[in-house]
């Protein structure tokens, strides 16, 4: 049996949409009986803090989309302290008392910051998250976690030493669509499923101008975004 399904972005409204769904991720995060790897360390953060102080690294979709409406409707778990946004300040219809900086270097002067979530273009992730963790931060970063799988070792041996968390962000394991199908799959609504299809239709033959997912470069391959899931 095949089973087809389709399903579409259809900008911020579906976002909305599931955000009752995908709040599982983040709310994993201060929760004492899920199992995460963030957990341990969440745990004696809390148990200090009130709520984690936190940083987003860019408000493009990904930060605008994917995080903050998640860590918006959390603030008895999370403080957001600051937003990084090289020239715009749109971050404050969301979060109006979180400061805006311009760089890596001020966000991460920040003393009181604990958390820092990357949402930045592929190639960032591994010099941003590396430089997060050397000041002292726990991090959680957008998928692709790095370019190569070397980076990546590198990452989790440097959290180790600095005694700090370093999580990947994956949503669509809590999406709501996704949740549908494995309930469905473990009750055998359907019987025995021997393969599962599942499509983001869209179709457009030319490049979009000044989109770096879509240049010429390793790190932008889109598929690597993809293929996470």
């Amino acid at each position: 049996m095949i089973f087809l399904a389709r399903t579409k972005y259809t900008s911020f409204p579906y976002i909305q949409k599931y955000i009752t769904s995908c709040l599982t991720f983040y709310s994993r995060y201060i929760s004492f009986t899920a199992p995460h790897p963030f957990l341990e360390n969440t745990q004696l953060l809390m148990m200090n803090n009130p709520t984690i102080k936190t940083a987003i690294v860019a408000f493009g979709a990904a930060g605008k989309f994917m995080h903050a409406p998640f860590l918006k409707v959390l603030p008895q778990y999370y403080d957001i302290i600051a937003v990084l946004e090289r020239h715009k300040e749109e971050s404050k219809e969301l979060f109006p008392n979180a400061k805006i900086v311009r760089s890596m270097d001020e966000l991460l002067a920040i003393e009181e910051l604990e958390l820092v979530i990357i949402t930045t273009p592929n190639d960032t992730h591994f010099p941003y998250a590396k430089q997060s963790l050397l000041a002292g931060k726990h991090v959680v970063v957008d998928k692709p976690f790095t370019i190569t799988s070397a980076d990546a070792f590198e990452l989790i041996e440097l959290s180790k030493q600095a005694n700090k968390v370093i999580s990947v962000f994956q949503n669509r394991r809590y999406v709501s669509d996704f949740l549908t199908i494995k309930r469905l799959l473990h009750n055998k609504l359907l019987g025995d499923i021997h393969e599962y299809e599942a499509h983001y239709d869209r179709y457009r033959p030319e490049a979009k101008p000044n989109a770096w997912r879509e240049e010429p470069e390793p790190a932008a391959a889109f598929c690597m975004i993809l293929v996470r899931t």
